[in-house]
């Protein structure tokens, strides 16, 4: 019997079943507002245009992180590579200021106010920064579209994936 075949199982979970199959690169978003630190993995993002240079992300409004989010307007989003799994795996065991004592965590500083003191993560692939110009509420989550700002690093080395609830690698196929 196939997964749609089957009545037991709700609609929500089947769509997250099938929808495991869905690599992607793992990112972690973090704000700052009043000193109070939160980070996430995140894995609901993706580009939406060049021009102007912007994404989405979006957040659970359950999520710890999403009252921080939604008071700072701004946020960093670094994308996490293949030799920083032990700090995905420890940002998914731990919640508020215990996911910032693994990783190489940095306060942003560029002279514009909007994502000054915003935290990220130093040796990620990159790390953009972003002021939220427009969100959506949908379901059990805010969409979040942020205008990036500014960019740190340039996505060089090989990124951290997930797809299938686990974390791996980028692996050539062919020649």
């Amino acid at each position: 019997m196939t997964l749609a075949m089957r009545h037991d199982i709700s609609l929500a979970e089947r769509f997250r079943t099938a929808w495991r199959g869905m690599g992607s690169t793992v990112a972690v978003v973090a704000a700052e507002k009043d000193g109070r630190r939160q980070a996430m993995l995140a894995t609901s993002v993706a580009s939406v245009s060049l021009d102007p240079p912007s994404l989405l992300v979006c957040v659970n409004r359950n999520a710890s992180m999403y009252a921080t989010l939604a008071a700072r307007g701004a946020f960093s989003l670094s994308l996490l590579a293949a030799r920083q799994e032990p700090l995905a795996h420890h940002l998914a065991k731990h919640s508020g200021e215990a996911r910032f004592i693994e990783g190489d965590w940095q306060v942003h500083r560029s002279g514009d106010p909007c994502i000054d003191g915003l935290p990220w993560l130093c040796g990620a692939l990159a790390s953009v920064f972003c002021r939220i110009e427009d969100s959506l509420d949908y379901g059990t989550h805010r969409i979040h579209v942020g205008r990036v700002l500014a960019v740190s690093g340039d996505g060089t080395c090989d990124p951290l994936l997930h797809g299938g609830g686990r974390f791996g690698q980028f692996r050539a196929v062919g020649g």
